[in-house]
């Protein structure tokens, strides 16, 4: 996974531009919920539309991204929120986990 400062960047580098797939032919008339890779910055549609955020993972294996309008965070691999994979953690791997990134 990219570092912290690299995904501010993609984020910076988007601006105030509405983000589109990079796959979809962009269109101001259908506003997609788009998905940003935070190992790499490529933007891709979920999987109510054309799912080339799961695309993208399966073909770089890159498993997490972020919906850029919600914030959410979803891991392919595990296919689940990073609040589900939070909340399945015990408090001794919570601490764990915290202590890796420090």
């Amino acid at each position: 996974i990219a570092k912290l400062s690299k995904v501010k960047n993609y984020v910076k580098e988007l601006g105030n531009k509405t983000p589109f797939c990079s796959e979809c032919p962009s269109s101001i008339d259908e506003i997609k919920p788009v998905w940003m890779c935070l190992s790499c910055g490529k933007l891709g549609c979920g999987r109510n539309d054309k799912m080339h955020a799961l695309k993208h993972f399966e073909k770089k294996s890159h498993p997490i991204c972020i919906d850029l309008a919600s914030a959410n965070v979803w891991c392919y691999q595990c296919d689940k929120s990073l609040e589900e994979i939070i909340l399945e953690l015990d408090d001794e791997q919570k601490k764990e986990k915290l202590e890796n990134y420090r």
